[in-house]
């Protein structure tokens, strides 16, 4: 007996809450009322002994259902601002750090292109003045000299037709090499030799100094 009332009261309160439900409850709205707690299974228990329905607390109409997912405000803002931000173009604060970093990574490797350039243009120079030493050295041996200061246009056919050599006596940077004598290996021009001279020292043209 005392299980059938209690079926028959948990029977005729959900009965009445489905009936208030289905009566008209107003649509969800953004803002979250308070619920009333439900009754336990222990007061409807006490309820079936004493022969009394007891019926459940119906919730607030005016709020949603509790079982619905609902955002909190911080987390709906943060969406709205997220939502408004694709819209938008950069900040003067992004601008000014993607610029920063640019600019360091262009004090950094600056510096290190031009030495590299440098130095590579001091090798390209150095081999001219092998060339020049092998092209007297084959004038002396072809017309037997010793001791005679060639002309650039002695030596001229030594070098390879289309070449800088080969065109002129000049350098990278349009300076004329120091031919000397047949003894006395040709030297840099003094001018080009001063212009790298903070990235290559006299070390580096030995022996053509």
């Amino acid at each position: 007996m005392k299980a059938i009332a209690l079926y028959n009261c948990i029977y005729r309160a959900q009965g009445e809450r489905e009936r208030d439900e289905f009566a008209g409850a107003p649509p969800f709205k953004a803002k979250r009322a308070p619920v009333r707690a439900r009754a336990s299974l222990f007061q409807i228990e006490i309820a079936a002994r004493h022969r009394v329905c007891f019926k459940l607390p119906r919730r607030v109409a005016s709020g949603p259902h509790p079982l619905s997912y609902q955002w909190s405000s911080n987390i709906q803002s943060k969406h709205n601002m997220l939502k408004n931000r694709k819209n938008q173009g950069f900040t003067l604060v992004e601008i000014m750090i993607v610029v920063a970093i640019i600019a360091l990574l262009a004090a950094i490797a600056v510096p290190g292109f031009l030495r590299a350039r440098k130095r590579s243009q001091g090798t390209v120079m150095k081999n001219d003045l092998r060339l020049i030493d092998a092209a007297k050295d084959q004038y002396a041996i072809e017309y037997n000299k010793s001791n005679v200061s060639p002309a650039f246009s002695d030596l001229t056919p030594y070098f390879k037709s289309g070449t800088r050599l080969g065109i002129g006596n000049s350098d990278l940077f349009g300076a004329a090499y120091t031919i000397n004598d047949l003894s006395t290996l040709p030297q840099v021009n003094g001018t080009t030799k001063t212009g790298l001279s903070d990235v290559l020292d006299d070390n580096f043209w030995s022996p053509y100094q």
